[in-house]
């Protein structure tokens, strides 16, 4: 089913969000900082009203999570577990992505996003860390990379059956009223459950999204087909020097993918 998550209206700030009125409308995950953490950039720990409001979402039975808290849900029989660590993501981070995924697996998750706050920004390019981090994460137990970071739209892969985005560019996002590219997407991802609750990639389906017009932040779906062509080719790889994204040719000119019955040749 596709639809249009157009926003209603924007927020001054995460204290606008107020936690009883969000469980109200049945929201169960806030992720209120794409980058992963919840507190910005070089402060040690978060504000006192921060901490508050992250105290009042756990009272309403909304989740969070970020650095070392991670998220656990069960949806349609599938107990999903969400980790997440913003760059640099090197060695060490790794490593701690690791141990939180092994503690998901045992805590029975049979689904597990790793979500990575990562890349150059501005860039549609991958850089080393992305490269070498992404199928790490895969080869740890992941199951779906989603990554976010550069504020552009990045290529998709599929790495031995499993979905990485590079990045996914913004959705909602007050930092920038005049990106020099406001390109974004929605992507659907649909996957086939198995009766001990483990998923198969079934299909994808990306919806071409501007970031905003007149600067009110509230990203429209893209109308032209030359616009949405033009998000499509960004989120497949170009070049003989970049993995293979996996994609059928088809993608670029309409955004959909089936791997169902396809074969899954793993990666080296």
């Amino acid at each position: 089913m596709r639809f249009s998550p157009i926003p209603r209206g924007v927020y001054p700030g995460f204290s606008a969000l107020d936690p009883e009125a969000l469980a109200a409308r049945g929201i169960r995950l806030v992720l209120a900082d794409l980058d992963n953490t919840l507190v910005p950039y070089r402060v040690a720990q978060p504000s006192p009203q921060l901490t508050a409001w992250r105290d009042a979402l756990a009272a309403q039975g909304i989740g969070y999570f970020g650095d070392d808290d991670t998220y656990i849900t069960e949806i349609k029989g599938v107990t999903i577990g969400i980790v997440g660590y913003t760059y640099p993501i090197n060695e060490g981070k790794l490593k701690k992505y690791q141990k939180k995924i092994e503690k998901l697996k045992e805590a029975g998750c049979t689904f597990i996003i790793a979500s990575a706050h990562w890349g150059k920004e501005e860039s549609l390019n991958i850089n080393l860390e992305q490269r070498q981090g992404a199928p790490a994460l895969i080869d740890m137990g992941a199951d779906l990379v989603y990554g976010h970071g550069s504020h552009t739209v990045q290529p998709l892969q599929i790495y031995n059956g499993k979905l990485i985005c590079y990045s996914l560019s913004n959705f909602t996002f007050g930092a920038n009223a005049a990106p020099e590219d406001d390109d974004t997407v929605v992507l659907q991802v649909s996957y086939d459950i198995a009766a001990d609750g483990s998923c198969t990639l079934g299909s994808i389906t990306a919806l071409p999204y501007k970031m905003h017009k007149d600067k009110d932040f509230r990203p429209y779906p893209i109308e032209d087909a030359a616009g949405k062509e033009q998000v499509w080719r960004k989120l497949v790889f170009q070049g003989e020097k970049n993995p293979d994204s996996g994609l059928p040719e088809s993608f670029l000119t309409t955004g959909y993918a089936d791997f169902r019955g396809m074969m899954v040749v793993d990666e080296e």
